[in-house]
């Protein structure tokens, strides 16, 4: 093993091109990287624009960032770039970042770091080119930016790469032809893993309800970037508990408070009763983390965007909280589990089909095994692992 001693002495600087913190996927991933390198006694500094996003979950992170300093210009360029995602919004934002990162490279160099740490194509390229002795950590979270992947090339022996899936790897190489790489997929929480006992004590109560007023939620994001995460289902799901008089109840968590009446009017549109689908909003990660175990199903739906490839890391999420998940059939989430553990899958946009799959796991006599291969599963995707994993990775020199 390595000597964490050693690892300790690097001096990590995170480069982000938007904000921090926020309340956006990233800032999760993110989030949970800095505590696990901060407990391992790194030096860290964060740069980023200033967010406009704070909640509990990043008490203790402001001492390490380092806002950007702005001129009029990058201002108004972010603004227009965050207003949208179409190509002048992807133009503008692109112009924020160029301008941030020339303004602001005096202070990344006094910092001198001996590790960059982006997600950002762009930025590594930025770096790779302006610092000589640094080692650079890039996510490759997307299947985009390949003109600039393509040029990373001749920096590759400074440039570490990390995609979070096959998909996005794939795509990395066709960018970057003998490139060597490590799959870094997205994390779990170890203190929130369920246990053998939440399990029966969870199942022993179902059993004893003979599975009746099923509670099923849905935690997460409600349309990020403009694109549905295909909730679409669960009012479909509602008609039919409604119409059958079934008993069961959906719950959706994560909504934006300025969307909730918009949703409320689309609820009475389609005359569904408010105690058979209701809205929750946002909450803080761990919150929602804690929510998930209130439910008896948990639901993953499929995105309402070809172009969508990210790590399913709520997928990870509801496994660890031990709950029943059933998932909407894709091969992002299908190609994720090895033969030996399969959650439950439904055919996206079919409500019948997902009460199908809920009376296929009220039958399975290997449901406690199952839910509990879904934990052990999760288990291996910690944030603490994850992140030793890259650290350890660059130490080495993996190529």
């Amino acid at each position: 093993m390595i000597n964490l001693q050693i690892m300790s002495r690097n001096r990590v600087a995170v480069i982000l091109g938007s904000r921090f913190p926020t309340d956006k996927a990233y800032g999760v991933t993110f989030r949970e990287t800095f505590k696990v390198l901060l407990n391992e006694s790194i030096t860290l500094k964060i740069f980023c624009v200033k967010g406009k996003y704070f909640d509990k979950d990043f008490d203790g992170l402001a001492p390490y960032i380092h806002n950007y300093e702005q001129s009029l210009l990058s201002k108004l360029a972010i603004k227009i770039g965050e207003h949208g995602t179409g190509r002048v919004n992807q133009v503008f934002w692109m112009s924020s970042l160029v301008i941030n990162l020339f303004s602001n490279f005096k202070y990344i160099k006094l910092f001198n770091p001996t590790v960059i740490w982006t997600r950002d194509p762009f930025i590594a390229l930025f770096c790779a080119k302006k610092l000589s002795d640094v080692k650079i950590v890039l996510e490759i979270h997307s299947k985009s930016n390949r003109l600039i992947l393509r040029q990373l090339k001749k920096y590759q022996s400074k440039i570490y790469f990390f995609p979070i899936n096959y998909q996005n790897d794939l795509f990395l190489k066709s960018c970057i032809s003998n490139v060597v790489s490590k799959l870094a997929p997205m994390g779990v929480r170890t203190e929130t893993l369920a246990t053998k006992y939440d399990v029966e004590t969870f199942l022993d109560n179902l059993v004893a309800r003979k599975w009746r007023n099923l509670h099923v939620g849905y935690v997460g994001k409600f349309n990020p970037q403009g694109y549905s995460k295909g909730v679409e289902d669960l009012f479909e799901l509602a008609r039919l508990f409604q119409s059958r008089s079934m008993g069961h109840r959906i719950t959706i968590v994560g909504i934006p408070a300025n969307q909730i009446q918009k949703l409320i009017d689309k609820r009475d549109t389609l005359k569904i009763k408010a105690e058979i689908l209701q809205f929750e909003k946002h909450l803080s990660h761990t919150d929602a983390l804690a929510k998930m175990k209130l439910f008896d199903i948990l639901v993953l739906t499929l995105p309402n965007n070809q172009i969508y490839n990210g790590m399913p890391l709520k997928l990870l999420e509801y496994l660890a909280s031990g709950r029943i998940t059933i998932a909407a059939k894709s091969d992002l989430t299908q190609k994720l589990f090895l033969d030996d553990f399969q959650p439950y899958f439904y055919e996206s946009g079919d409500a019948e089909n997902f009460l199908k799959q809920v009376a296929i796991a009220q039958r399975d006599q290997e449901l406690p095994s199952r839910i509990l291969s879904g934990i052990i599963f999760s288990a291996k995707y910690s944030w603490e692992a994850r992140t030793k994993k890259i650290l350890l990775a660059i130490e080495l020199d993996y190529k």
